[in-house]
């Protein structure tokens, strides 16, 4: 499989960060989990820690929240993925520790294309066009990619109530995770958070997600604090 660079790396060293932007970054790329409800779909963001994915989506069907599921996520085609040692798409990766037979009233579907989060929603709606029809959605995640995620739902479903259930990266060293809490504490976690916020930035600039007026000024914050010698 020929492999490609990313636009932006999983991982960007940032300027040193002061207090002040660590707030911001953890208001712009955060978003606070929604209290559990019965929604007319589960949609599954494609990553690549699977079983953090399945364990999230199991503790939701557990409780009867949705009669149906989608999994979306390709296999990885990046230059930074190629030691990977697993060739199935992520989606079909996550199903399988969903183990669906446990939840047979529960309808599973999967788009098995998607490399990035505009992808994972635009071809599940090319695949599933009832998806623009869908009134309430729960949407899984890492938590630091919760806001993209969130866009990125909403560039294509501007009216469904988008309701969010995340997890926590664990870090390559499995000690500590990309939390709200922890993710300034480490170098990993501080230049996920980082790529994050340029992610943000330069979909939102390029119209590739929803950039409201919310989004953009604390990207402008971030950005002019970030541009002085004291961020």
């Amino acid at each position: 499989m020929q492999t490609q660079n990313r636009e932006i790396s999983k991982q960007v060293t940032p300027p040193k960060l002061g207090q002040q932007t660590i707030n911001l970054l953890n208001e712009l790329c955060f978003l606070p989990d929604s209290p559990i409800q019965k929604v007319d779909l589960i949609f599954v963001f494609g990553v690549m820690q699977f079983d953090l994915a399945a364990k999230a989506a199991k503790e939701l069907l557990i409780k009867n929240t949705s009669k149906k599921v989608i999994v979306s996520g390709g296999t990885p085609q990046f230059s930074d993925h190629s030691l990977l040692s697993y060739t199935k798409p992520e989606s079909e990766e996550i199903l399988q520790r969903i183990d669906p037979k446990n939840f047979p009233l529960v309808i599973f579907e999967t788009e098995s294309v998607a490399n990035n989060t505009v992808e994972n929603v635009r071809l599940s709606l090319n695949k599933f066009p009832y998806l623009s029809e869908v009134k309430k959605i729960f949407y899984l995640c890492h938590s630091h990619g919760s806001r993209r995620c969130y866009l990125s739902l909403r560039k294509f479903l501007p009216k469904t109530k988008l309701l969010l259930k995340s997890f926590p990266r664990k870090l390559s060293n499995n000690l500590s995770v990309v939390s709200r809490e922890k993710w300034f504490l480490s170098g990993e976690g501080t230049e996920r958070v980082w790529a994050e916020f340029l992610r943000i930035k330069k979909y939102g600039e390029r119209g590739d997600i929803v950039y409201n007026s919310e989004t953009k000024g604390l990207v402008d914050e971030i950005t002019s604090l970030t541009a002085s010698p004291i961020s």
